[in-house]
């Protein structure tokens, strides 16, 4: 029993945190959202996908392929609700080019003039 619960806070770490770096929100949560994360989603990914898929989840006891990547997904689901929610946007932008993201002085030779 307790190592069913400890195996599944460990999977669940790793879903939730995977997800949270696919996602772009690792530097926002900790490790113990990223736990959170990973079992909520699978709990959610086993009442959606689950039936879909013919596979069980984490939450079941199914340590197979298909069922992690079955909580992987409604983990991926649930970050992006949550996402949308909080920030109207489902995943955060990418900045191209981190330099220039935190600078906003602009040298002379990148401004881009309009033709009179």
């Amino acid at each position: 029993m307790v190592t069913n619960i400890l195996i599944w806070l460990v999977v669940g770490g790793v879903i939730g945190w995977l997800v949270s770096l696919f996602m772009r929100t690792d530097a926002q949560q900790g490790i113990f959202l990223n736990i959170i994360v990973g079992i909520v989603g699978a709990v959610l990914g086993g009442w959606l996908l689950a039936p879909l898929a013919g596979a069980g989840t984490i939450n079941n006891g199914d340590f197979s392929l298909p069922g992690l990547g079955v909580s992987f997904l409604g983990a991926l689901i649930l970050l992006a609700l949550v996402n949308l929610v909080r920030r109207g946007a489902v995943r955060q932008p990418q900045a191209r080019n981190r330099k220039m993201a935190r600078s906003p002085r602009l040298s002379a030779a990148s401004k881009v003039v309009p033709p009179a």
